[in-house]
C-alpha cells in the first residue's frame, strides 16, 4: 500500500480550498486559483476531468450520486485520482 504523502492537516487544508472554487468562479482576482484547481484536475484525470472537478468542488457530488450520473470509472479508481489531485493541488496552490 501506497504511503501518504499529504498530512491530514494540510489534506483538510487542500480540501477546503478546492471547495471554494464555486465562489472564485464569481469574484475577481482569483483567476490563479481557479486556474490551480482546474489544472490539477486535468492533470490528475484527463479523461475523468469534468467528474474529478465536480466531486472536488461541491460536497454534493459523493461518488455515488456521480455513479448515478454516469461516472465512467469504479469507486477505486475515483478516489486514486481524486488524492492525485490533491497531491497535484499541494505542489501548485497559489
Amino acid at each position: 500500500m501506497e504511503e501518504q504523502r499529504i498530512s491530514k492537516n494540510r489534506l483538510c487544508e487542500l480540501y477546503h480550498f478546492a471547495m471554494q472554487y464555486p465562489e472564485w468562479k464569481r469574484i475577481a482576482g482569483t483567476e490563479a486559483k481557479c486556474r490551480a484547481v482546474e489544472r490539477a484536475a486535468m492533470e490528475a484525470a484527463p479523461d475523468l476531468y469534468e467528474w474529478i472537478l465536480l466531486g472536488v468542488t461541491d460536497e454534493k457530488y459523493t461518488y455515488r450520486r456521480l455513479r448515478a450520473m454516469g461516472i465512467p470509472c469504479g469507486r477505486n479508481l475515483y478516489f486514486e485520482k481524486r488524492m492525485r489531485f490533491y497531491e497535484l493541488l499541494d505542489e501548485m496552490k497559489p
